[in-house]
């Protein structure tokens, strides 16, 4: 709620993790995007991320949050900068994690990159 003095997030399996950036007593934030669903099944490339802080920690998943994908880390940086993870993945549906221990990290945005499947048949791998 408004002036609430931290921000909670709950996760799928009922854990609730806090996000209390004034008094630095959470250990990790976890950061779960919603799950993208596409129409039919779509080519996903890559995850796009723009974060500065960190270093973070970046996975997937394809089945609602069930399972994750091995984590990807990613380095520390002074300023905004855009990360690029690399997929090459067919599904119609996919949602992102962001975790990190770094006192100072903060999230511009975050979304997946795909091809329609149209254009994504005709493309080797």
């Amino acid at each position: 709620p408004e002036g609430a003095p931290t921000t909670l997030f709950g996760l799928p399996d009922g854990d609730v993790k806090e996000d209390d950036r004034l008094t630095k007593t959470t250990d990790t934030l976890i950061f779960e995007t919603k799950d993208w669903t596409f129409g039919h099944a779509c080519r996903v490339v890559e995850f796009r991320v723009q974060a500065k802080g960190g270093p973070f920690r970046f996975a997937y998943s394809l089945d609602e949050g069930v399972s994750w994908s091995s984590e990807v880390e990613l380095p520390v940086s002074d300023n905004f900068t855009e990360y690029s993870v690399p997929l090459n993945l067919t599904t119609q549906h996919i949602r992102g994690r962001i975790t990190t221990e770094a006192e100072e990290f903060d999230l511009k945005w975050i979304e997946p990159w795909y091809i329609p499947r149209v254009r994504s048949k005709s493309l080797t791998t």
